[in-house]
């Protein structure tokens, strides 16, 4: 029976931990027009802004894709996105924006 108890309380431990976790995404949404990048929690519909966490991303590019050509589109930052120029508008286009200088943080506890 104790190994029951510790697997139960190792269990409830682990779904306390995991639930508790979160991190911040990157995706794109399009209209007719342009395409914008969003930063934030997806899942909770939250989107960081400018001035704020937004403004960590300080040389994004961004390219569409569209067959065999590359064409590299205009990044411009607004309060809530960040603004290209293109979108993909046919099947198997794409898009892909890069971010090389992003600041990496190293978070420790416990030591």
């Amino acid at each position: 029976m104790p190994r029951y108890i510790a697997f139960l309380a190792t269990a409830a431990l682990a779904a306390l931990i995991s639930g508790s976790a979160a991190a911040h995404h990157i995706w794109i949404e399009q209209d007719d027009k342009e395409a914008r990048l969003f930063f934030g929690e997806f899942n909770d519909n939250l989107r960081e802004a400018s001035p704020g966490l937004l403004d960590r991303f300080v040389h994004l590019t961004a390219s569409h894709i569209s067959g065999t050509n590359t064409t590299v589109l205009r990044v411009e930052k607004s309060a809530s996105a960040y603004v290209l120029s293109g979108r993909a508008a046919a099947p198997g286009d794409s898009i892909v924006a890069q971010e090389v200088r992003y600041p990496i943080m190293e978070r420790k506890s416990g030591e």
